[in-house]
């Protein structure tokens, strides 16, 4: 199993258990907000930072060879 297999199994563990926990303790509109925004927040902000601008940018002399 791959280090990204075993990453995301760890996170979906850790996710599934603290959801399982916390309900008991916190409504679920909060429960899922608490989840959900962070998460959304901080995709976005990877997404602002690592995907590069594609203006002016020749996109059909771009292969599948370009980033080997």
């Amino acid at each position: 199993m791959g280090t990204i297999s075993v990453m995301i199994g760890a996170g979906m563990f850790v996710g599934q258990a603290l959801f399982i926990v916390l309900q008991h303790y916190v409504s679920m509109d909060l429960l899922f907000m608490f989840i959900c925004v962070p998460f959304m927040a901080l995709s976005l902000l990877v997404l602002m930072l690592k995907v590069k601008d594609t203006k002016n940018v020749d996109l059909d002399s771009i292969t599948a060879d370009t980033y080997k």
